[in-house]
């Protein structure tokens, strides 16, 4: 026991310089923090049913699994697991199945349109292709593999507008894109 009285200098271990929150350790206020945000991440990502409350895809051509985060008509971060039974690697390829590149930047486009339809003034409205620039793949996405879907939301020209879309698999560029997109307003409401 330390002579003197006890301070958070004195109550942190020897090496570790005390942290704001008193006697803890700095270090292990980080590693806390890490997983009060982990956490908070965890309990808020948003599922299939409320994903498929904002934007019009069904299965099997709903692409997005999860929505891990999201600011509403700035950016949003989605998940996709790549399953062996997709219905589209029974012929692409059925001796070696890869997920087509067509569907990853569909897959991108829908978590930009869950963005963009998370606003209040675009609920009811549909997000519609307008363009693909810059397409690159830059690696397979095999069954098995988990896409990290990244778009950010540029600037809108009146329903116009324009996203920067990544697509990784673990931790690696697997395809990359500018997207154009409309809102529709005529499209109506999302149904069930």
């Amino acid at each position: 026991m330390p002579a003197g009285p006890v301070t958070p200098e004195t109550c942190a271990p020897a090496g570790h310089p005390a942290g704001p929150r008193g006697g803890i350790p700095l270090p292990l206020q980080v590693y806390a923090g890490y997983f009060i945000e982990h956490y908070w991440r965890v309990r808020n990502v948003i599922g299939i049913e409320e994903i498929k409350s904002v934007i019009p895809h069904r299965p099997p051509f709903l692409l997005i699994d999860r929505i891990l985060e999201c600011t509403p008509g700035k950016r949003a971060v989605g998940i996709k697991n790549v399953s062996p039974g997709e219905p589209f690697f029974q012929g692409h390829f059925p001796s070696r199945p890869v997920m087509p590149g067509v569907l990853i930047i569909e897959a991108l486009a829908q978590t930009g349109a869950f963005a963009l339809l998370s606003t209040e003034e675009n609920k009811g409205k549909i997000a519609l292709f307008a363009g693909i620039d810059h397409a690159r793949f830059r690696r397979q996405v095999l069954p098995g593999d988990e896409i990290r879907l990244e778009i950010e939301i540029g600037k809108m020209r009146g329903p116009v507008g324009r996203g920067e879309a990544k697509a990784f698999v673990d931790g690696e560029l697997a395809a990359e894109a500018t997207l154009l997109f409309y809102l529709d307003t005529r499209a109506g409401p999302v149904l069930g």
